[in-house]
């Protein structure tokens, strides 16, 4: 039996008129893993901010399991390339 750990549905963030995030569905299931991977402005950083209640999205949700935490902890601008 599956059980969805992390369901995102529609998910857009628009910022300044631009579309940063654009996800028409994605499930993460208990046990799967999954990485996150994009060049730089790739909209990495604003997915985790969704994921852990930090922005809203546009349109669209994010839905976690009782049981699944998400953290975000933002770069230091010393630490950004």
């Amino acid at each position: 039996m599956t059980i969805p750990m992390i369901t995102l549905t529609n998910l857009h963030k628009v910022i300044d008129q631009t579309t940063v995030i654009d996800i028409p569905s994605l499930v993460v299931n208990a046990g799967e893993v999954v990485a996150v991977m994009g060049p730089v402005d790739s909209g990495r950083e604003g997915l985790f901010q969704l994921l852990s209640g930090a922005i809203r999205p546009t349109t669209g949700s994010v839905r976690l399991a009782a049981v699944c935490r998400v953290s975000f902890l933002e770069t230091a601008p010393s630490l950004r390339y």
